[in-house]
């Protein structure tokens, strides 16, 4: 084994150790109860149920098996993974295969090619040896990215419970989006839909029919709200797709409109790139409506946007919970870096999965609001004259973070945390983006090699926040502890590159 391997399997042993006696400390936690892996059936067309499994995963695979178009099955963890990660199986998160059945054709009438999505379904933790390690995801999706596994995974999606609970419309059409078909509507059984050869097919709206304008900020953050899964945040300028009756009964009125995409951009930041003043914006948000894919949608909302304010770059980020950034590789833009995974905590509570309770407490970021306000007012966004309810950034109650001000101790920090039944969770990892924009004498736009874009990234004055802060100190401890786990990723490589899913 070389030196690199051997420091890395060290580190890794480290921490796998650190990990199991913090989640085996009588102190924090009740009697354990051993989580049996339990087999699965492979699923048989569309009559097959995954009955073994329980809760979430079967509520998720239930609903797949709804989806006709859908091809399913279950899938075992491959070697080289668990000889990393040999407590994965006990903590009971499943995987699962999600294909295309049917052919799908494109408007030139070419066959599209079938994508092959892998499905990781993260439960709410309910003790501390249930928690996920800091880098498990992010490891996985870097490994499955990778060029040594010849992965037939065109993406890994990572799924967590609170997710699906607080925002299960939105998954509904992103997990369908992503293999190119709308979601079933429960009116029919299964059998008559596939008795009918109906097919859940969404809505394809092309951007050269749809007009872009500024919208007002209540308009944005209304349909963010609804369409998005990070919600709407604040922003300096604001673009929405439209599309009308006009284009049947060339009816010009607006409010026959529809508005079905949404782009959000910062306001202007003046940095120093290479010694070059640029004029950067960073774009925050970008959706179609939930029944609809607009094709070509962000290309004419992004160049509308440079018509108007003529910024040298912009500048944007990546869920990588849904897969990394090579598909905005097209409009321009380059990966310049990949940030630690961000870790959140979840309330494993028995109560009511939509109530405020079970969802997710944002520990570092604007607008997060405690959740003893949460729970006792409207969560509200103020932006000028208009206020927009907002309930999807609540934090930690003000208790639990003046104990946890007074720690920097990692084991009494998951004892804090274990004690209100509070339990770490972690991302993927946001991965940043920038596309130049410049033009030549005659005005055209210039391509600009990746190479250059990450030179310019790390040569900028001021930079972007390389690392996660919060003044909370054991917050802060969480941070440091995500950040300074080791990651797998060459063990992963080296165990066993030929034992694929």
């Amino acid at each position: 084994m070389k030196g690199y391997d051997l420091i890395q399997s060290l580190a890794l042993y480290f921490v796998a150790s650190f990990w199991t006696s913090v989640t085996q400390n009588d102190e924090c936690l009740s009697a354990q109860t051993k989580l049996a892996s339990l087999p699965c059936q492979k699923l048989q067309q569309h009559q097959q149920r995954f009955e073994l499994w329980s809760g979430f995963s079967k509520e998720v695979c239930e609903w797949l098996n709804r989806q006709p178009e859908v091809s399913c099955k279950n899938l075992e963890l491959p070697p080289n993974i668990l000889a990393v990660f040999p407590t994965i199986t006990k903590i009971g998160n499943k995987f699962i295969e999600l294909e295309r059945k049917y052919e799908i054709f494109d408007d030139k009438n070419i066959t599209k090619p079938r994508k092959k999505i892998l499905l990781h379904l993260i439960s709410t933790p309910t003790r501390l040896g249930e928690c996920l390690p800091p880098k498990f995801q992010k490891d996985l999706t870097d490994y499955f990215r990778g060029s040594a596994n010849e992965t037939r995974y065109s993406k890994i999606i990572h799924l967590h419970q609170d997710i699906w609970n607080s925002k299960r419309d939105i998954v509904y059409h992103r997990l369908m989006v992503q293999l190119g078909l709308g979601v079933h509507l429960e009116t029919t059984s299964i059998h008559q839909r596939i008795k009918n050869n109906e097919r859940a097919v969404m809505r394809r709206i092309f951007a050269r029919k749809t007009i872009v304008r500024r919208i007002p900020s209540f308009d944005a953050i209304e349909f963010l709200n609804e369409h998005h899964l990070w919600g709407a945040t604040k922003a300096k300028h604001n673009y929405g797709l439209y599309i009308g009756d006009k284009y049947k009964n060339e009816s010009h009125d607006v409010n026959d409109e529809e508005l079905v995409a949404v782009a959000t951009f910062s306001s202007r930041r003046k940095i120093v790139r290479l010694g070059q003043p640029h004029r950067s914006h960073e774009l925050l948000r970008f959706c179609s409506k939930r029944d609809s894919s607009v094709v070509g949608g962000i290309s004419k909302l992004i160049k509308a946007f440079v018509r108007e304010k003529t910024p040298d770059d912009i500048v944007t980020v990546v869920d990588r919970d849904w897969g990394d950034g090579s598909g905005w590789h097209s409009l321009g833009f380059h990966s310049v870096t990949t940030m630690d995974p961000i870790v959140m905590a979840v309330c494993a509570s028995n109560e009511d999965d939509n109530s405020s309770h079970s969802q997710r407490r944002h520990l570092i970021g604007a607008g997060i609001k405690s959740s003893d306000v949460a729970n006792s007012n409207t969560n509200i966004i103020e932006d000028n004259s208009t206020s927009v309810k907002k309930n999807d950034r609540i934090g930690l109650s003000t208790d639990i973070l003046q104990e946890l001000d007074s720690c920097d101790s990692i084991e009494d920090i998951l004892c804090i945390l274990s004690k209100h039944k509070h339990f770490p969770v972690y991302d993927t990892g946001v991965e940043r983006l920038m596309k130049v924009i410049s033009y030549d004498l005659d005005g055209n736009q210039l391509k600009t090699t990746e190479s250059t874009i990450v030179e310019m990234w790390q040569n900028s004055q001021p930079t972007y926040a390389k690392e996660y802060y919060s003044p909370n100190l054991g917050i802060a401890t969480l941070l440091k502890y995500a950040s300074m786990t080791p990651s797998a990723l060459p063990l992963l490589i080296n165990e066993d590159t030929n034992n694929h899913f």
